[in-house]
């Protein structure tokens, strides 16, 4: 499409380009794109000149021929990526320049497209991951999500990306009980900030020994329960943000056993010299044991 075919005239063309630019405010980057890019000249030449607006941009779901129009111009200055559908409608390799990718589609997103991710010339430049879903509300949905999900963990726990925040709401197995699952794990000194859905408590100190520059952690997992002694990890975690629930899986079961409150408060502790963030979430009913008041007590000046 020739954008000097639209010569005539309208009110936009009136507006300068200060209200022009808070006008954009209002509008998402696609809406911008969608409505102005072609309209005439003008704003062509205006938004060419400002390229910041190419940053963020939402995966289409219509008009596909379009899109790859526009694209073939503006695809080099595209940093930011964020899916909304459950395929990939247009290709990876038109956003060459890629540093984040965001999947925000609320039916979830199937493997196989995860798995052209990952398989992607692009993943290991990317800085960022985020999949951001729904909690899954049952067993026959998850079992059904993670049936070929098992190397999720091990494409980003390696030393040839270079992903620096990751976010996975999908129920990982448990590390403890499934020690193969992580025998192909490697060390990413690049993340920083993590957001997962793990299965046991411990599970977190294992993920830690592959993150020794981790800062942010942001966990859903179940209560401790056991009476295991804490793993010793050197990392110098600075926000912590903990949900404890009674069963992962079915989140809706009634809370069959007490919280091991020592062994919650041994791993607060491992991280106290550096937290300057700690929350902790009880999605479960909790008896409050003077026990626990003590510990709190004695320990609060540490957090």
């Amino acid at each position: 499409m020739d954008v000097k075919e639209n010569s005539y005239k309208t009110w936009f063309d009136r507006l300068p380009n200060e209200i022009t630019f808070l006008m954009f405010d209002y509008l998402s980057i696609n809406d911008i794109l969608y409505t102005f890019f072609f309209f005439n000249e003008r704003f062509n030449n205006l938004l060419l000149k400002h390229q910041h607006y190419f940053k963020y941009f939402e995966l289409p779901k219509t008009n596909l021929d379009f899109w790859k129009n526009i694209l073939s111009i503006i695809n080099l200055h595209i940093e930011y990526l964020n899916i909304t559908t459950i395929d990939l409608t247009l290709p990876l390799t038109l956003f060459p320049n890629l540093k984040s990718i965001i999947i925000s589609s609320p039916y979830g997103f199937p493997y196989e497209n995860l798995k052209l991710i990952f398989e992607s010339s692009l993943f290991n430049n990317l800085h960022s991951l985020r999949i951001k879903r729904d909690e899954i509300k049952s067993n026959i949905f998850y079992n059904d999500f993670i049936r070929n999900e098992d190397n999720v963990l091990e494409e980003v726990f390696n030393n040839k990306n270079s992903l620096k925040i990751f976010e996975y709401p999908t129920i990982n197995p448990s590390f403890t009980t499934t020690e193969a699952y992580i025998n192909n794990f490697e060390q990413n000194i690049s993340l920083h900030s993590l957001k997962l859905l793990l299965t046991d408590f411990q599970d977190i100190f294992t993920l830690l020994l592959f993150t020794p520059n981790l800062e942010y952690l942001n966990v859903k997992c179940e209560i401790p329960k056991d009476k295991q002694s804490m793993k010793v990890i050197n990392v110098k975690l600075k926000q912590f943000h903990l949900t404890l629930v009674d069963n992962i899986s079915m989140p809706l079961a009634g809370s069959s056993v007490g919280i091991n409150f020592k062994q919650l408060t041994d791993c607060i502790k491992q991280f106290s010299s550096s937290l300057i963030c700690l929350s902790i979430y009880f999605n479960v009913p909790v008896p409050i044991q003077d026990e626990f008041y003590l510990i709190v007590k004695q320990n609060h000046h540490q957090y």
